[in-house]
């Protein structure tokens, strides 16, 4: 594995220029194989993490949550008023799964409204899960993510 992932990063294309890595929700340092870490100084690694101090090899750079209003207002910004309102016990679990970080929502928002379902799906099935898990499958919040979901696969 190690041999294929040094060839991966040598080989890169473009060969010139920048390149911006993602490494999205780091649970600790340790996590992150030697392989994953690209040497050549063209990539630029971002380490998305909810752990503060992560490493002192990191620059940290904290990210401000918005409220649940404001969370909303995006929505609705993104997928209309009244789709929000229609569906908004599904819309404030939504928010909150993604702790109201303003990048989440809005992705999240822009996914559903630009048809990228296969991107949507997995923000669905875990809020459904998350749904199950603490409010139980009756729940009208439960509910309501499980309509948003078939409504979603209908559209794909």
């Amino acid at each position: 594995l190690g041999e294929q992932v040094a060839w991966y990063w040598q080989n890169w294309l473009p060969a010139t220029g920048k390149l911006l890595v993602i490494l999205d929700d780091v649970p600790d340092i340790q996590s992150i194989p030697r392989q994953a870490r690209p040497l050549d100084p063209r990539f630029q690694l971002l380490v998305t993490t909810r752990k503060r101090k992560l490493s002192s090899q990191f620059a940290e750079i904290e990210l401000e949550v918005i409220s649940e209003a404001d969370a909303l207002q995006l929505l609705k910004n993104l997928l209309g008023e009244a789709r929000v309102e229609r569906e908004l016990p599904v819309a404030k679990e939504i928010c909150r799964y993604l702790r109201y970080l303003p990048l989440a929502v809005e992705l999240a928002g822009l996914y559903q409204s630009m048809g990228r379902y296969s991107d949507a799906e997995p923000l669905f099935l875990r809020t459904l899960g998350i749904c199950t898990k603490s409010l139980g499958k009756n729940h009208p919040n439960t509910q309501g993510v499980w309509r948003s979901f078939c409504s979603l696969l209908q559209q794909a």
